[in-house]
């Protein structure tokens, strides 16, 4: 018997060898036997019904993780500093273990996935609890003396108004306030750290722990603790030791009103607090008996979640620019035959208008005739200046581009051509230019012997003034 409805029962009883969210499974449709559920006796079918989820899970954890990944990125990028710490569990996890639920023992599941996590407020919460700790310490990690907490600030001394007692309390820090924030009654103020929820990098396997209160009716105010009293077993579930998470948190810009605004302090006594607090004191629940203890793997994103994002930056930059594979292939090309198979390639051809194309086919054409001027044949220029055309980019075939200057030159054209012979790449051009040595001031010989220099350095890309150079170039030596 499930606790739904008719209609409900009916599906689920016709797809019940089908996966499902674990969420709604554990916490919607137990079967119950009378008034008891038969999960309160008996874990595993819980545990087959996760492992059936567990594949189609995965993708939603995947999923998860690259939202997480990129909103860091892109917070860093506004000037927040990130904190990414691949953890893996080396003893078992649980939390939520005292939720309501009809076993009497609940687990915190991800409401999307259904696979366990650690909710942002609990790792909160022991990373204060490790604060407070650390903060105990000094610099070489021995406990200060109660003297010197006390006259640090760190520790007040008040009397107890119903025992009369002196008790020591622990006084907030300018660092906590600044983390966690604070609330005072003529003041407040939001903590800049900012936490995330920490997911397993792949569906955990579960396992079946057991409680086993001895004294139950010394519990229960009947009695006290007497040997005679029998056991009562409680079995639960939890994360089986070896799981993968990824903590993530963001340390945003101060306010204005910071009670600390040294931001390179408040990235040590972060670093600290996450160590102590997965490391040492543990996550979720039980951690006084050792569970939810965690070793850092590595401070940075896992190497299977950097596979994804570079996968998913792949994919969006093919959509947008579906050309680029074939430009990487262009830039390859080292082979006139090659390149012809390429120009020949009716996937190419569709994106012939494009700049960046036309750019690295001519720079692959340049290289190639470079190298075999010999084997170099005027139908080739043809066919790459014609290929070039939708792209608006001119291609010069080699007998124009290698004409011969003329030996008789008079003493200033020599001298004209002898100072563009010394340019060795763009960058000399341009200096010489700015020298005075313009264009349209130069001697028809030193102008055809810029264009050779013009064909041997190479134009990256068909941005800036390059293109528009070699073009005046070619129309003042056609005019002359």
């Amino acid at each position: 018997m499930r606790l739904v409805s008719q209609e409900i029962n009916n599906a689920l009883e016709a797809n019940k060898d089908a996966s499902a969210n674990f969420g709604l499974v554990f916490n919607k449709w137990l079967d119950f036997d009378g008034c008891e559920p038969l999960a309160k006796r008996n874990k595993q079918p819980l545990i087959d019904s996760y492992g059936k989820s567990s594949k189609q899970a995965e993708e939603l954890l995947k999923k998860r993780h690259l939202q997480q990944a990129k909103y860091c990125k892109a917070m860093e990028q506004a000037g927040w500093r990130s904190f990414i710490v691949h953890a893996r569990l080396t003893s078992s996890f649980i939390s939520g273990l005292g939720m309501t639920h009809p076993t009497e023992t609940g687990m915190v599941l991800d409401h999307t996935s259904g696979m366990p996590y650690i909710p942002a407020s609990s790792q909160k919460g022991v990373l204060r609890m490790a604060h407070i700790i650390n903060s105990l310490f000094d610099d070489i990690g021995n406990w200060q003396d109660l003297d010197v907490l006390i006259s640090q600030g760190l520790v007040r001394e008040e009397r107890n108004k119903d025992t009369k007692e002196i008790e020591q309390h622990w006084q907030e820090d300018d660092a906590s306030k600044a983390l966690f924030g604070f609330s005072e009654k003529k003041n407040s103020l939001a903590g800049q750290l900012v936490v995330l929820d920490a997911y397993p990098l792949a569906p955990p396997p579960l396992s079946e722990e057991i409680l086993n209160p001895h004294f139950m009716k010394y519990y229960s105010g009947e009695r006290g603790p007497t040997e005679d009293q029998s056991p009562n077993p409680v079995k639960f579930m939890v994360v089986k030791s070896g799981a993968d998470f990824v903590f993530r948190l963001l340390l945003r810009q101060p306010l204005e009103s910071a009670k600390e605004k040294n931001q390179k302090k408040l990235e040590s006594v972060i670093q600290k607090n996450l160590h102590r607090a997965i490391s040492e004191e543990g996550m979720g629940a039980k951690t006084a008996l050792g569970f939810g203890r965690f070793v850092v793997i590595a401070k940075d994103e896992p190497e299977k979640v950097q596979g994804w994002l570079r996968k998913q930056q792949e994919d969006e930059e093919q959509k947008k620019y579906p050309w680029r594979p074939a430009v990487r292939k262009i830039e390859l090309v080292n082979d006139w035959g090659e390149l012809k198979q390429l120009l020949d390639n009716n996937d190419l051809k569709k994106h012939q208008v494009q700049a960046e194309v036309g750019w690295s086919v001519k720079e692959a054409a340049h290289r190639i005739r470079k190298t075999n001027q010999k084997k170099w044949k005027e139908e080739r220029d043809k066919l790459v200046a014609d290929w070039l055309k939708p792209a608006g980019i001119v291609w010069n075939p080699l007998i124009a581009v290698t004409s011969p200057i003329s030996d008789n030159l008079s003493p200033e054209e020599q001298t004209a051509v002898e100072q563009i012979e010394k340019l060795v790449d763009w960058g000399a051009w341009k200096n010489a230019e700015k020298a005075g040595a313009a264009m349209e001031s130069l001697p028809l010989p030193a102008l055809k012997k810029l264009r050779e220099k013009f064909t041997t350095w190479k134009i990256k890309d068909g941005k800036g003034d390059k293109p528009l150079i070699w073009k005046s170039l070619n129309k003042l030596i056609n005019q002359r």
